[in-house]
């Protein structure tokens, strides 16, 4: 019987992007826009449903309410809880933690950023395709009607598309060229800046065409009218979303991890005398010279200032069977 998953999701389109994205992955699944809405969903589904994905700004009650709340009722205690944040609300990912989420990813919750977070909770086994452009995931119709309601821009080399400090407003289609965002290259086909279009973040960095670029660029409520009857224009815009790149970094060991959890990160986090080993966000490796038991390495190491984290090629292979934010919990 395929597994059922509840997405509490207050924006329309990010809703049916993360229900296309469980649809993708042969799972059923069910949408609410607010804690309250879902709390009544899951007393008519009996509560049988075996995942709940939810965002954190939420209208009435938060994410972190919902999950506190959800948590602390016992029949439905141990249904697992993933939490979506977006990309400035790091300080949101501790108290998902402690409040009892069993997994956190990015918003918006895309086809691959889903699968990591099922596959750190063993609801799936771990796999990762290289991400597609969003034109060549897209059927030809959706692709004509994009076209007759976007406005085509040339952009110069080294000129930008969008400018940091805010989101981005329109879905930026690249025609032709490359530009650069985020320690990304976009080429022709590609969405650029996608995830921080869908989830309205506000850009860290410029935008910037590294050749001359033609843009199709389409405007938000074009782009929600389309995805509303037309599942195959979400579930590519589900599969086109990619996880953040995550440079090399320092923060204190839980903070960092739980931030590169979130970020589906693969790499390597040293702190003082340990080492931990993280493919696709799920933590593979705890190696402490004083201990073997991956908690005890693990508080070793948060009793250091900070922690600092290395982009690498990891081996998903595990000698650690515990969830991530059940080895956060032990420190945070």
């Amino acid at each position: 019987m395929a597994l059922t998953a509840l997405v509490v999701e207050s924006d329309r389109l990010l809703r049916r992007i993360a229900c296309a994205a469980f649809l993708s992955l042969g799972m059923r699944c069910h949408e609410a826009d607010d804690p309250i809405g879902a709390a009544h969903l899951l007393r008519r589904l009996s509560f049988s449903v075996d995942v709940v994905v939810s965002a954190c700004s939420l209208p009435r009650v938060t994410g972190i309410e919902f999950l506190t709340h959800f948590k602390s009722v016992g029949n439905i205690s141990a249904i697992p809880f993933v939490v979506s944040v977006g990309s400035a609300d790091d300080a949101h990912l501790l108290r998902a933690v402690r409040g009892g989420a069993d997994a956190l990813l990015m918003r918006p919750a895309g086809l691959l950023p889903l699968r990591c977070a099922l596959c750190s909770l063993k609801a799936l086994p771990f796999k990762t395709n290289a991400p597609s452009s969003l034109l060549s995931l897209l059927p030809s119709e959706p692709v004509s009607t994009l076209m007759e309601s976007a406005s085509v821009r040339h952009i110069p080399e080294g000129s930008p598309l969008f400018i940091s400090g805010s989101p981005p407003t329109r879905l930026a289609l690249l025609i032709e060229g490359r530009m650069e965002w985020g320690g990304r290259t976009y080429s022709a086909g590609d969405a650029v800046a996608l995830e921080a279009f869908l989830a309205s973040d506000a850009l860290d960095e410029d935008v910037v065409a590294v050749q001359d670029c033609r843009v199709a660029l389409i405007s938000r409520s074009d782009v929600e009218a389309l995805a509303v009857g037309n599942p195959a224009f979400c579930s590519a815009l589900a599969e086109a979303v990619t996880p953040p790149n995550t440079s090399p970094s320092q923060a204190p060991l839980a903070l960092l991890l739980a931030r590169l959890h979130a970020r589906s990160a693969t790499g390597v986090v040293n702190c003082g005398r340990g080492t931990v080993k993280l493919c696709g966000g799920v933590i593979t490796t705890v190696l402490h010279p004083d201990t073997d038991d991956s908690r005890e390495a693990l508080a070793h190491m948060a009793e250091e200032d900070t922690a600092s984290f290395h982009p690498e090629e990891v081996p998903p292979e595990k000698n650690v069977d515990v969830s991530v934010c059940t080895l956060l919990r032990y420190i945070a």
